[in-house]
């Protein structure tokens, strides 16, 4: 009778133990599945934060990362290409007289030991000649061809477009759309 009772008593430790284990490891695990970093590593290079921006009607869209460069010897971004756009191009947004236009690159230089940030306002992939809508929720394949990496295989994942501004610029931390047009170059 004694044993039954030492039994009962240790059963809610026990128990606590357990839920103590199952809470951390949900919170891990939660941590895991709901991480929205993803990073692609190909040689000495990491590609990080990388999105498209969803566009309207048949205009050009634009894709955004982050590629780091860990070794010690430069490397060039020198294409890229998809199965879903006619080209991609790289550009560079600057400003003239308070109005945003856009440069054609021929490549992007990745120096050692630095990142170089891909994003609205500034350096971006420009997508032309969409073959099919651009949704946001959807994964966009896009190979980037680096002179010494080689080539990137991305799924990158199509956020929504904002019809009012554009963020990251240097006039004021906005970009009018209008002042955004890539028909004319």
């Amino acid at each position: 009778m004694r044993s039954g009772i030492c039994i009962h008593r240790k059963i809610p430790h026990i128990l606590n133990f357990f839920m103590v284990i199952i809470i951390v490891l949900t919170i891990d695990l939660g941590n895991i599945l709901l991480s929205k970093e993803v990073i692609q590593k190909n040689g000495n290079l990491k590609i990080t934060s990388y999105y498209l921006r969803g566009t309207m009607q048949e205009r050009p869209a634009a894709a955004y990362m982050t590629i780091r460069n860990i070794g010690v010897i430069p490397d060039k971004l020198i294409g890229a290409s998809s199965p879903m756009a006619g080209k991609i191009e790289f550009h560079e947004t600057l400003i003239d007289n308070g109005v945003a236009k856009m440069r054609q690159l021929n490549q992007i230089l990745i120096s050692p030991d630095t990142s170089v940030d891909l994003k609205p306002g500034g350096l971006h992939l420009m997508l032309i000649g969409l073959k099919k809508p651009i949704v946001a929720g959807d994964k966009f394949g896009i190979i980037l061809k680096f002179q010494t990496a080689g080539d990137v295989k991305l799924e990158v994942p199509v956020k929504t477009f904002s019809g009012k501004k554009l963020e990251g610029s240097v006039n004021g931390g906005q970009i009018h759309k209008k002042k955004l047009d890539h028909k004319n170059h």
